[in-house]
């Protein structure tokens, strides 16, 4: 069997060779991101024209893909702005790793770089846990005021136990509908 290159789109990226560097994993792609783009590369109405909430982006590659697979999926009936059509919020908590994550995505060379509604967001989840009944955390306002996400995704997103509570208290305030008759959420988050 010959394959056609032509068939197929690829990815360009600037990634660290190493675990860790500049004290975080962020600077390169992990096996769950592989695992997780095949997974809607084979499921495309899992994104297409959504609002898709990425935690712990680190260098983009699930971004890129998700990015470009709204692009080439993208629905002529729906405006190319954010109210109902398609949009991407990629967030890591490393400065560093979303600047890498911007230029990655922005590569010329990637589909990705023509999507029209793509944002960056420098995202605490320990903000997640300053929540309480008098107060709602400024992380909810943001969510769901300004993302308001379909889909949140994530892929290896932590190493380290001492982020599991402030992980399940932003998946919390993301997967929460903001109204009992909304579409409900979901979360695809697989680690290695």
């Amino acid at each position: 069997m010959q394959v056609d290159i032509k068939d197929y789109y690829t990815a360009t990226l600037l990634e660290s060779r190493t675990t860790i560097e500049s004290g975080t994993t962020g600077l390169r792609t992990w096996l769950a991101s592989f695992v997780l783009s095949q997974y809607l590369i084979l499921h495309p109405n899992l994104v297409t024209s959504k609002r898709i909430l990425e935690l712990g982006s680190g260098i983009g590659f699930l971004g890129i893909i998700v990015a470009s697979l709204q692009q080439l999926l993208k629905t002529s009936e729906l405006p190319a702005s954010s109210e109902t059509g398609a949009s991407l919020w990629l967030t890591d908590i490393n400065d560093e790793v979303l600047a890498r994550c911007r230029d990655n995505v922005n590569l010329p060379c990637n589909i990705s770089f023509s999507h029209r509604d793509v944002n960056y967001l420098k995202l605490d989840w320990f903000e997640s846990l300053e929540e309480g009944p008098e107060h709602p955390s400024p992380l909810a306002a943001l969510i769901h005021e300004q993302i308001d996400p379909e889909l949140i995704l994530g892929a290896d997103v932590n190493f380290d136990p001492f982020l599991i509570p402030a992980l399940v208290g932003t998946l919390k305030i993301a997967l929460q509908p903001l109204h009992p008759s909304i579409t409900p959420k979901l979360a695809i988050m697989p680690f290695q």
